[in-house]
């Protein structure tokens, strides 16, 4: 809506901290991110959060000073604004300014609609805190992603940072399905991605992808993101760090003639223990291109199309913060590259010879698609292929290692099937699917939220 102000929402749920709400002298449980790059508590509760801007709020899960117990829905009312709707971009705070659909429609994140003026560009990956999943979400705005009403997210700067003004354009505005949580399904020619989770018992980081793009480089480029600090008082994180940055895209050219190396390293505050690094998106990337993960600590190489994932041990002092901090804490600061020596990488070599067929791709028997959608609720498809008939299964196990379910026992003649999984009665949490045959295994990781 146009004009909106705290008040507006402070009916749906309790706001303290601010005058005119309840409790004005604690802290603040909605905050303002200014021009200036700077969290700010509002004057009072009829401060406007400003057309096109995002703020944060923390909701209370309790029946107190007009509290309900979550899950809550905000409503605003009011109209919407009737033009393009202008916003000015943080020259500060690293050029991340938070804002968010102005619309009560569906949103197309593209550069025709999210259009800059100025100097300079917007990176092309944009931000979304998806709290269910305790992990921001890097979504690339091009294809384009289709966001809903009141959906707020980070834009940040190009390197030069001369873009002055983000416009939201009317013409934005669409009645196709949101993208939601997931990756687009337009097929756009010349580009990849290798996407990566890095989980334990108590994390989660999903922000972490090697991009592959046409007019990508080795420096830094459109295609690039830094790596946000988590809206949590603790966690775990799996970076790039390149160009003297930490990054949750490091982007490549596509027609890549050497063999790269890129750093990778964790961030742990408060969460120990063991870890698994996941990583899915071969299927989009030359199949004659090598990729190898290193652990230099225990001298380990992965072959990273044969294991899709990487389990590992690590440690970081505990730590204790009062939850409000995340609000008032450096939420649009990129987390910084380490000075000390890296544990993990992984080298690129592409392929410069044939290995057995006439385009040079190595030939597999089978193959298996990350599920669609993922996260999801309460059902999901998963794809697979098989270049040869074979005695196929498919198998869904929980954290602990536990079966909980058979998709396919069965032999199956040359060509691609799918499988849907009905999770109508299992809990919400984790889970792997599993394709075997031929002798051999393909493991990928999903996410039930309920």
């Amino acid at each position: 809506m146009t004009g909106g102000t705290v008040e507006t929402i402070s009916d749906d749920t309790a706001i303290q901290g601010i005058v005119g709400g309840s409790n004005s002298g604690s802290t603040a449980n909605f905050i303002l991110y200014d021009d200036a790059g700077s969290f700010e508590t509002p004057t009072n509760v009829s401060t406007a959060f400003g057309d096109g801007k995002g703020f944060a709020l923390y909701f209370y899960d309790n029946t107190s000073v007009s509290s309900s117990k979550l899950p809550v829905t905000l409503d605003a009312a009011g109209a919407e604004p009737s033009s393009d709707v202008v916003v000015t971009l943080n020259p500060a705070a690293n050029g991340y300014t938070l804002v968010g659909n102005p619309f009560t429609s569906k949103f197309r994140t593209d550069a025709t609609n999210m259009s800059v003026s100025g100097a300079d560009i917007i990176q092309n990956n944009i931000w979304f805190w998806n709290n269910g999943l305790g992990s921001y979400s890097l979504k690339d705005r091009t294809t384009p992603y289709i966001i809903k009403p009141w959906q707020g997210f980070w834009v940040q700067l190009g390197k030069i940072g001369g873009a002055t003004n983000l416009t939201f354009k009317t013409a934005g505005k669409t009645t196709s399905n949101a993208t939601g949580s997931f990756f687009s399904k337009a097929v756009v020619a010349n580009r990849g991605d290798i996407n990566f989770t890095m989980i334990s018992d108590s994390s989660y980081d999903e922000a972490i992808r090697l991009s592959f793009r046409d007019n990508a480089t080795t420096d830094y480029d459109a295609d690039d993101a830094g790596k946000l600090m988590p809206l949590l008082n603790q966690y775990a994180v799996m970076g790039f760090q390149t160009n003297n940055l930490y990054k949750a895209v490091e982007s490549l050219p596509w027609d890549l003639k050497e063999t790269v190396t890129i750093a990778m390293e964790t961030q742990l505050v408060g969460v120990s223990g063991g870890f698994t690094l996941n990583w899915n998106g071969f299927e989009s990337i030359p199949a004659g291109w090598e990729l190898t993960f290193h652990d230099y600590q225990t001298q380990t190489n992965v072959d990273m199309r044969v294991d899709s994932s990487y389990a590992f041990d690590a440690t970081a002092p505990a730590a204790k913060m009062n939850p409000l901090s995340i609000l008032t804490g450096p939420m649009a600061t990129p987390m910084k590259a380490k000075s000390t020596g890296n544990r993990f990488a992984i080298t690129i070599t592409p392929s410069k010879t044939s290995v057995g067929n006439e385009s040079g791709e190595k030939v597999e028997s089978y193959s298996l698609a990350q599920n669609y959608p993922n996260p999801f609720n309460p059902s999901t498809t998963i794809n697979y292929s098989m270049k040869n008939a074979g005695q196929v299964t498919i198998s869904i196990y929980n954290v602990m290692g536990q079966k909980v379910a058979e998709l396919v026992n069965e032999v199956k003649a040359q060509g691609s099937y799918n499988v849907t999984w009905n999770a109508s009665g299992t809990a919400s949490g984790m889970y792997y699917y599993r394709l075997n045959a031929g002798g051999k295994s393909i493991t990928r990781q999903m996410i039930l939220i309920k």
